[in-house]
């Protein structure tokens, strides 16, 4: 059965850009932002809502882009059974928080503000993701308070302002060691 890695960030951490890495460097590599119908967005009480074509910040803020917890565990289920070492995923979710204990190793990607918003700018960029009406300010509100969450929810945390290779490389080094010796929850 293979090692689940999910590797997390802020929206303009890098990950859409790690997928693309480490499938070139030959690993299995999922993109949750691209899994239909992983994610939606959901009100304070979870129900669903549709998203405004320019949402405003008080739209954004009473709103998370939430993983659905049974397509991700029908997920989960089928990355278990692959043909693979480890599996890596990337993605963030306003509800990640109750269901990391899926995963067996968590990776959060660490940058700071400035980077976020030059790469929310780039055409480059692999997901729209973010860049929707007040995103943007939302993204700079919670910033501080949404990367230290996600910093408390990882086993690891890596600097991704370094070179792309080198963030693939420390993740998967990290991976094959805790793969030897997992780590306690």
């Amino acid at each position: 059965m293979p090692t689940l890695v999910l590797i997390t960030g802020v929206s303009g951490s890098g990950k859409t850009a790690l997928v693309r890495h480490l499938r070139v460097l030959g690993e299995h590599a999922i993109n949750l932002d691209t899994h239909p119908g992983l994610y939606r967005w959901e009100d304070a009480s979870g129900r669903p809502a549709d998203l405004p074509g320019e949402p405003d910040i008080a739209w954004l803020r009473h709103h998370s882009w939430n993983w659905r917890p049974a397509v991700l565990d029908t997920l989960i289920r089928q990355l278990r059974n692959a043909d693979a070492d480890r599996v890596f995923v990337c993605g963030f979710a306003g509800n990640m928080r109750l269901l990391t204990d899926r995963f067996d190793l968590i990776f959060a990607l660490d940058v700071d503000l400035e980077i976020v918003l030059a790469r929310r700018g780039s055409s480059a960029r692999g997901t729209g993701s973010g860049r929707a009406g007040a995103s943007g300010q939302l993204l700079a509100e919670r910033f501080g308070t949404d990367s230290a969450a996600i910093s408390r929810l990882a086993h690891v945390s890596i600097n991704a302002t370094a070179p792309l290779t080198v963030v693939a490389n420390a993740i998967r080094g990290y991976t094959a060691i805790c793969r030897l010796q997992p780590v306690a929850a």
